[in-house]
C-alpha cells in the first residue's frame, strides 16, 4: 500500500466522557464523542501532550495516531494556529495536521514522508513565530522536516 494511501486521524474526546482503550479505539460502545476546534495560538490555555499521545488543551482531550506515536505541536504553516504532528516509530511515517477537529468531522491526514530510524518527534520555534518539526533517531541525531 502507497504512503498516500494510508492515513491517521486526531479526534477530541470528551473530558471525562470517553476514554482510550488499549487496542487504540477511542470510544467504548454507547460512550458520546465531542469534537471542537482547537485554540488559537494566543490562548492562555495549557497545551500538554502525554507519553500516550493525548494532547490536552484546558479541558479538551485530542487523541491522536496510534499507541506508540509520539506527537509534538508547533505552528508548522506560520498560520497563528499550532497544530500537531506525529512521528510513528514502528514505520518511520510523518504526519502533519493542518487543522484541528470539528464539531461535525474529525480529521485524517495522509503521511508527508518517511524518516528511517525515527524514534520521536520534537518542535522547535524559530525566531519569526513559525515552528519547524524535527524528528529524532534511535542514535539521537536529529533531521529538519521540511513543510
Amino acid at each position: 500500500m502507497s504512503l498516500a494511501a494510508i492515513g491517521v486521524g486526531l479526534v477530541l474526546v470528551a473530558l471525562g466522557v470517553i476514554g482510550l482503550q488499549s487496542g487504540g479505539s477511542v470510544a467504548e460502545a454507547g460512550a458520546t464523542t465531542t469534537k471542537a476546534t482547537m485554540p488559537t495560538q494566543t490562548t492562555t490555555e495549557p497545551v500538554s501532550v502525554g507519553d500516550d499521545g493525548v494532547i490536552v488543551i484546558g479541558t479538551k482531550r485530542y487523541a491522536a495516531g496510534e499507541p506508540g506515536d509520539r506527537v509534538a505541536i508547533g505552528d508548522w504553516n506560520c498560520d497563528g494556529t499550532p497544530t500537531a504532528a506525529l512521528v510513528r516509530p514502528s514505520t518511520g511515517e510523518v504526519f502533519v495536521f493542518d487543522d484541528w477537529a470539528t464539531p461535525s468531522s474529525d480529521v485524517s491526514v495522509a503521511p508527508i514522508t518517511l524518516v528511517e530510524g525515527a524514534v520521536d518527534v520534537r518542535t522547535r520555534d524559530d525566531a519569526d513565530g513559525c515552528s519547524t518539526l524535527i524528528v529524532i533517531h534511535g542514535d539521537g541525531t536529529e533531521e529538519e522536516v521540511p513543510q
